[in-house]
């Protein structure tokens, strides 16, 4: 609100057109600051259950994301209040007539005040948004992904518009359809729909797209159990030796980094199907000295 109608309102000499410009400000104001207050409320009713997982990124403050949160919407519902509060008061002050000084000292000061604390909360808002829907937090459990990623690593996992996993990817995805005990794991995507695989009995090295796999670390019958689910998939007939198949579309391998302790699509009996897979790790944000971009 622009200083000379704060200054007016606590003094009590705005008339005219100035008076008028005044009252549909405080009217914008409340209508827009309304709104807001209402997004927050829906977007914390509709995404408690992901505040309640971003609480725990770092598990020794968990508790602090969520009061800290909760004493933000309590400040929300206290503005909204305040500035209601607030237009009354100058909508009775106005329409009277009456030049009751103290109920627009009161109304001046009470937007004074709230102008800054309103701005910080709009931009919290659109923090919390972005925190709660669009960036998601998980923590590595167990060491299937060491030395990339350890037991107790803290990460931030994105699945805004993520829908086609990329070879080398690490991934999150729910594993309850491939034996998983834990409701997701975290691996590297191997192959994609499209991409072909196969195992050189010569050398024991793992191809992917007729290229020498990374990190191998596969075995003649882990590879055999792979291409065998390949070719199920595919409605083709299963071999006994190995040979180049192609993986079918929205369909993925996923390895962990750590080949000799990590259950992955080598023992899986399907292969992980694209529409279970819930982001892709962007960032690691703790420990503090390893944090980095993947």
């Amino acid at each position: 609100m622009k200083a000379a109608y704060v200054d007016g309102l606590k003094n009590g000499t705005l008339s005219g057109d100035n008076l008028i410009n005044a009252k549909k400000i405080i009217f914008r104001t409340i209508v827009i600051w309304f709104g807001i207050s209402l997004f927050l409320i829906i977007m914390t009713i509709a995404g408690i259950h992901r505040l309640f997982i971003f609480a725990e990124i770092f598990s020794s403050t968990s508790g602090f994301f969520q009061v800290f949160g909760i004493l933000m919407y309590i400040l929300a519902i206290s503005l909204l209040f305040g500035y209601t509060t607030a237009i009354l008061a100058y909508i009775i002050y106005c329409e009277k007539g009456k030049k009751k000084k103290e109920w627009a000292f009161f109304v001046g000061k009470l937007f004074s005040w709230f102008d800054i604390p309103a701005f910080i909360l709009k931009c919290f808002a659109v923090l919390l948004f972005v925190m709660i829907y669009m960036f998601n937090p998980c923590t590595v459990a167990g060491s299937s992904m060491s030395s990339t990623f350890e037991d107790g690593d803290k990460l931030i996992v994105s699945d805004v518009f993520y829908t086609d996993p990329d070879i080398d990817d690490v991934i999150i995805f729910d594993a309850t359809n491939y034996g998983g005990q834990e409701a997701f794991y975290i691996k590297r995507v191997i192959a994609k729909e499209g991409d072909t695989i196969n195992f050189d009995t010569t050398t024991g090295i793992f191809m992917v797209n007729g290229e020498e796999e990374a990190r191998q670390g596969v075995s003649y019958n882990q590879y055999m159990n792979l291409q065998n689910v390949v070719e199920k998939e595919n409605g083709e007939t299963i071999t006994d030796s190995p040979r180049e198949v192609t993986i079918p579309n929205d369909k993925i391998i996923v390895f962990g980094d750590n080949r000799l302790n990590s259950s992955d699509s080598r023992y899986f009996t399907k292969l992980v199907d694209v529409s279970d897979v819930y982001g892709r790790v962007i960032i690691r944000i703790y420990p503090l000295n390893k944090i980095r971009f993947f």
